[in-house]
């Protein structure tokens, strides 16, 4: 199994977890809010540690000259860069308590 792979499977096991808690905490008028995006919080999470993990000094840099052209077939939901910055800030809740 490579590297990506392993990552992505560790973070999906977490968020399933992570989301079950987060929707027992939600008031049900906040269910309602959370947008569902095509790309799933596991693949952002994997992305923005690959990032951390790269060398690459600048995340547009990284997302648009790596992840999209060479990686769009593990990530076939990618998103346009500014769509993932977007969706980004929901990665950081999960991403700073996530133990790996």
């Amino acid at each position: 199994m490579d590297h990506i792979t392993e990552l992505f499977c560790i973070l999906d096991d977490f968020c399933k977890k992570f989301n079950e808690s987060l929707e027992k905490a939600l008031i049900s008028n906040q269910k309602t809010r959370l947008k569902k995006s095509a790309l799933s919080l596991s693949e952002a999470m994997t992305i923005v540690i690959l990032f951390h993990q790269s060398g690459f000094r600048f995340f547009k840099y990284f997302y648009c000259q790596m992840i999209v052209p060479f990686w769009k077939s593990t990530f076939p939901k990618l998103l346009s860069y500014n769509r993932f910055i977007e969706i980004m800030p929901r990665c950081l809740q999960a991403l700073s308590i996530a133990k790996y």
